[in-house]
């Protein structure tokens, strides 16, 4: 279909061609919210913010209730990276509002708050988030131990963060190239000189290609 073959072609860094197989499956397809959200990332990819914006706006207007929260929080990504920090949070917001237990809709909502220079409500939901990752039962996913070591840094607590992602991958839970995959794929923000120097020491650990 064309939104597989659209996927692999984003997963190659082929933003353009994966884009037209967005748009045909659109096509066939306007109503599912997965392909709009898609698109908004693609055209994000290639800095077409604006263009992004609108495809996020519609996988709101299409999605059903309980998917709307991933989608606010696309959009808030796309007013991140267009430097509207207070759309940014209150898509963030948003998206907490209809649920409370995704940590990355926290790290969202606390890079934006450090961006509007709201540093100590910042932190706030970064313990939060901390709190929220160690009570999950999906902690050890190599993303969520990327968030956990993020949050930890800029809480001034980065051997505890570089400690458990160690301890995940010595005691066989996680591989280390699942790690150095999330490193490579994910575009994890990062807000301060501590978490970005955290993320290269774990490049750095596991032999991670840049």
């Amino acid at each position: 279909c064309y939104a597989g073959k659209g996927v692999v072609l984003l997963e190659l860094g082929r933003y353009e061609d994966a884009l037209k197989e967005f748009e045909r499956a659109i096509e066939i397809n306007p109503q599912d919210p997965e392909y709009h959200a898609t698109k908004g990332l693609i055209l994000l990819n290639l800095g077409k913010s604006e263009e992004a914006l609108e495809n996020m706006e519609k996988a709101i207007d299409v999605s059903s209730n309980e998917n709307k929260p991933v989608y606010h929080y696309f959009k808030g990504r796309t007013f991140f990276e267009l430097g509207r920090y207070e759309d940014a949070l209150k898509e963030f917001e948003r998206a907490i509002e209809i649920n409370k237990e995704l940590p990355l809709y926290y790290y969202g909502k606390a890079s934006a708050l450090h961006m509007l220079n709201r540093h100590s409500e910042a932190q706030q939901v970064f313990e939060e988030l901390t709190k929220i990752l160690e009570k999950d039962e999906n902690y050890s996913y190599p993303f969520y131990l990327l968030l956990y070591a993020s949050s930890q840094a800029y809480l001034n607590l980065p051997e505890k963060g570089i400690k458990k992602v160690m301890e995940a991958v010595t005691s066989g839970t996680v591989k280390k190239e699942k790690i150095c995959e999330e490193l490579n794929i994910r575009d994890l923000v990062t807000v301060d000189e501590k978490q970005e120097k955290m993320l290269e020491e774990i490049r750095d650990t596991f032999g991670c290609d840049s």
